[in-house]
């Protein structure tokens, strides 16, 4: 079960912002501006984003709902957990690596950012 399952379990009223605060999540649509101001690309308007803090956003739902937490200001406040839990992985996935392998997979992961190999290839 996903976090984003059991979260909608607890919460059931707020499980369509959970699920669309995970698709902003998986998909790192999420950047920081300066300080606690964010900005998050919009889900269902490609190329529009969304200035966000932690306790409001400018999104159209924010605004009809205004004492509810709109799926943006959701993924903001899942965010830390998600940083947390991915450098925890990567701690863990590191150390059953040797320094030389780590030093292979950095390389390839440089190579696909940069589109010399495909992800396949690396």
């Amino acid at each position: 079960m996903t976090v984003a399952n059991e979260a909608a379990q607890q919460w059931p009223a707020r499980a369509e912002r959970i699920a669309a605060a995970s698709e902003i999540l998986m998909a790192d649509q999420i950047e920081q501006i300066d300080g606690n101001l964010y900005r998050v690309w919009s889900r269902s308007n490609p190329g529009a984003f969304y200035m966000v803090t932690r306790h409001g956003c400018e999104c159209k739902g924010r605004y009809y709902r205004p004492h509810l937490a709109c799926a943006h200001m959701v993924a903001l406040r899942l965010l830390p957990l998600v940083q947390d839990a991915a450098a925890e992985m990567a701690a863990l996935l590191a150390a059953q690596f040797s320094p030389e392998e780590q030093k292979r997979m950095e390389f390839g992961r440089y190579l696909v950012e940069r589109g010399m190999v495909s992800e396949r290839v690396a």
